[in-house]
C-alpha cells in the first residue's frame, strides 16, 4: 500500500465521521454543552474582526468579565499558523471554518500517527489501525465534539513530535531535533497549557523506551552505553524545548505576564482534588456508572484497550 493510498483512506475516514458537516459544509459542529459555540467561536469573531478593522491583534476584550486581557490567553491561539487563514475570511464564515479545522486536525492526527507507525516498522495495515485508533480516540473525540474543547486540536501533532524526537535520538542527528521543536511549538501555540504539559510529559516518558532499546542493541559496556544514551536523550530534549520555546515566545511571554493574575484554580478546595482524581480513574474505561455528563465518560473503548494489551501476552520481548 502506497503512502498516498494510506493518506487518502485516512482522509476519507475523517470525512465519513463528519458526514453531516460534509453534507452541509456551511454549518457548525453542535453539542448541547459545547464550548465551541459558547466560547471559541465568539473569541475568534472578536479576534478576526479586530484584525480586519484595525490591522492589529487585540490585547484586550471588553466583552468578558467586564474586560480582560485577550491575546495573552493561549486559548485564543492568535499566533497558531493554521489560524492565519481565518484573518482573511468573512466573519459569518468563522463558525464553519473552526468546525472544518477540527476535521482537518483529526485527519492530521491520523496522518502523523501513520507516518510514525510506519517509521517504527509497522506494516501498512497495522499503521492504518494505529492511525484510526489515535485519530478516533474516544476521550479526544469527547473533548472535541461533546465538550467543544477546541484547544485540544494540538494533540494531533504529538505523533509527529515523537517521530522527529526519536529520529534524532536513534540516529544521533540534531536536525530532526530542531524539527521536533518546531512541531512541539505547534502544540504550544494551538493548545491549552494542560495539553502542552501532558504532551511534553508523554513525549519524555515514551522516548525512554527508545533509550532502552539503544542500550540493549549494542555490545558496548552497558553502564557506559546507558550514560551515553541518557545524555543524548537529555540533549535532544533540551534542544527540542529550546526551539519550541523560541518559536512560541510570541505567545508565552504575554501569557506569563498575566499568569500571576489568573484565578482559574479558585472555587475547588484542594482537599477535593484527590477525590475527583480517584473518581475519574474509576471511569477511565467503559460506560459511566449512572447518568453522567460526557466529562465522566472514560472514552477508552474495550477493543483498543485489549489491542494495547495483546503484545504483552504474545511477544517475548514487547519492547
Amino acid at each position: 500500500m502506497s503512502r498516498s493510498v494510506a493518506a487518502t483512506l485516512i482522509g476519507l475516514a475523517g470525512l465519513v465521521l463528519f458526514g453531516p458537516l460534509v453534507a452541509r459544509p456551511q454549518e457548525v459542529l453542535y453539542a448541547d454543552q459545547s464550548d465551541l459555540l459558547a466560547m471559541h467561536i465568539p473569541v475568534k469573531v472578536h479576534l478576526v474582526r479586530s484584525v480586519q478593522e484595525t490591522g492589529e491583534i487585540p490585547w484586550w476584550t471588553p466583552y468578558v468579565s467586564g474586560g480582560m486581557p485577550f491575546a495573552h490567553d493561549v486559548q485564543v491561539a492568535a499566533f497558531y499558523p493554521l489560524h492565519w487563514p481565518l484573518y482573511l475570511l468573512p466573519i459569518r464564515w468563522l463558525g464553519s471554518a473552526l468546525s472544518w479545522l477540527i476535521v482537518l486536525h483529526v485527519m492530521i492526527a491520523g496522518w502523523c500517527m501513520y507516518a510514525y507507525a510506519r517509521w517504527r516498522g509497522l506494516t501498512p495495515v497495522a499503521a492504518l489501525v494505529a492511525a484510526a485508533g489515535f485519530m478516533f480516540a474516544g476521550k479526544w473525540m469527547l473533548h472535541l465534539l461533546a465538550g467543544g474543547h477546541y484547544p485540544m486540536v494540538g494533540v494531533a501533532w504529538v505523533p509527529l513530535v515523537l517521530l522527529l524526537f526519536e529520529k534524532a535520538l536513534r540516529e544521533a542527528r540534531w536536525l530532526p531535533a530542531l524539527w521536533a521543536g518546531g512541531a512541539f511549538a505547534l502544540i504550544v501555540l494551538g493548545s491549552h497549557p494542560q495539553v502542552t504539559f501532558y504532551a511534553g510529559c508523554f513525549v519524555a516518558l515514551w522516548t525512554l523506551a527508545a533509550v532502552y532499546e539503544q542500550i540493549s542493541a549494542t555490545d558496548a559496556p552497558r553502564g557506559q552505553r546507558a550514560v551515553a544514551m541518557v545524555s543524548r536523550w537529555l540533549a535532544v530534549g533540551v534542544l527540542t524545548v529550546a526551539v519550541s520555546g523560541a518559536l512560541a515566545a510570541v505567545q508565552l511571554f504575554p501569557n506569563l505576564e498575566v499568569l500571576p493574575h489568573a484565578t482559574r484554580t479558585e472555587g475547588m478546595p484542594s482537599q477535593e482534588s484527590l477525590g475527583v482524581a480517584i473518581w475519574k480513574l474509576t471511569q477511565m474505561v467503559g460506560p459511566p456508572w449512572g447518568e453522567w455528563t460526557w466529562e465522566e465518560r472514560g472514552g477508552f473503548g474495550m477493543i483498543w484497550l485489549a489491542a494495547a494489551a495483546v503484545p504483552a501476552f504474545t511477544l517475548r520481548n514487547p519492547l
